[in-house]
Parts: C-alpha cells; sequence; structure tokens
C-alpha cells in the first residue's frame, strides 16, 4: 500500500504562471461548454423531431378514422334512407361543418392582425376622453354603424347566418308538412 504522506504534493505555482495559464483554461472552458450546448441542442432536436414525427402518424391514423366514421354514418342512414340521400345528408353535414370552421378560423386569424393592441389603445383612449358609455340613443347608433361597417367589411357570415336560418325554417316546414304524423 502506498502511503498518502509520501506522495509528492503538487507544487504550488506562482502568481505569474496562474495568470498566464488563465487564457488557456479559459478558452477550454467556453469550448466545453460550447460541446455542451451543442450536444444538448441535438438531444432536444432529436427529441423534438421524434414526438413530431409521431404525432403526425396519430393525426394521419385519426383522419382514417374519422373516414370510418363516415362510411359508418352512411351506411347507417342508408338503412332508412337510399344511399345516395345518406351520401348527401353526410356530405351536407361536413360541408356545414367546414364552413362554420373556416369562418369562425378567419374571424380569430382576422382578430389576430395587425399585431398591434389596438383594442387596448381604444380603451386607454376611451378613459383618457371620459367618454360618456350610459348614453343609450349614441350607443345604439355606434353598435348599428358597427354592424354596416362589418357587413361592408365582409358579408359572408351575414350571408351564411341568414342562409341557416332560412334552411331551418324550410326545414321546420317541411317537418310540419310531411313529418309529423308518427
Amino acid at each position: 500500500m502506498t502511503d498518502p504522506a509520501a506522495e509528492p504534493k503538487p507544487r504550488k505555482r506562482s502568481l505569474f504562471e496562474l495568470l498566464a495559464s488563465l487564457p488557456e483554461q479559459v478558452q477550454t472552458l467556453v469550448h466545453r461548454e460550447i460541446e455542451l450546448v451543442k450536444t444538448e441542442l441535438v438531444e432536444k432536436l432529436k427529441a423534438i423531431g421524434t414526438g413530431a414525427g409521431l404525432l403526425l402518424g396519430a393525426v394521419i391514423v385519426f383522419l382514417f378514422f374519422i373516414g370510418v366514421l363516415l362510411t359508418l354514418a352512411i351506411i347507417g342512414l342508408s338503412a332508412v334512407l337510399p344511399a345516395w340521400a345518406a351520401a348527401l345528408i353526410v356530405a351536407g353535414v361536413l360541408l356545414l361543418v367546414a364552413v362554420i370552421l373556416g369562418l369562425v378560423g378567419y374571424r380569430i386569424l382576422m382578430r389576430g392582425i395587425p399585431p398591434v393592441p389596438t383594442e387596448s389603445i381604444a380603451s386607454i383612449q376611451k378613459d383618457i376622453f371620459a367618454e360618456d358609455k350610459f348614453n343609450v340613443p349614441k350607443r345604439t347608433g355606434e353598435l348599428v354603424e358597427k354592424a354596416k361597417v362589418a357587413y361592408e367589411k365582409n358579408p359572408v357570415p351575414w350571408i351564411v347566418g341568414g342562409a341557416a336560418v332560412a334552411i331551418i325554417a324550410v326545414g321546420l316546414v317541411a317537418w310540419a308538412i310531411f313529418g309529423g304524423d308518427d
């Protein structure tokens, strides 16, 4: 066995030797830190890529699942209706859902453009000017003007809403005439 006292002690370096080795030590430290960052980033990017690929696979399988469910809906409806009518009903429902999702998405997207806090700025300006908020005729006129501007800017939601009300009304009349005898 070796005696710890017998091992040679490291020699103490002078201040000048320490200062002379400082740039080399800092350079080594910086290189090691950069390598550590690279390694960590590569590991995280691999995990992100693998996770994104698996999520994409899950979305694709889910789309197939929805296709199977839609086929099932058509087959189920074809038990009481002709097959073409069942497919038309399912397609109409899908179209209605797509239009609603598209319009809602469009409105949400347009709220974010431009990315400036316009509502906060307007609120602060109203607070600064201390506008009379309880004047009902004035507020009603403002709301009517906002509705007119909204219709002129994008009439599609108004038209779709009117068409939906018309479809519901026609459906109710048809149900009252032809389908209420059960």
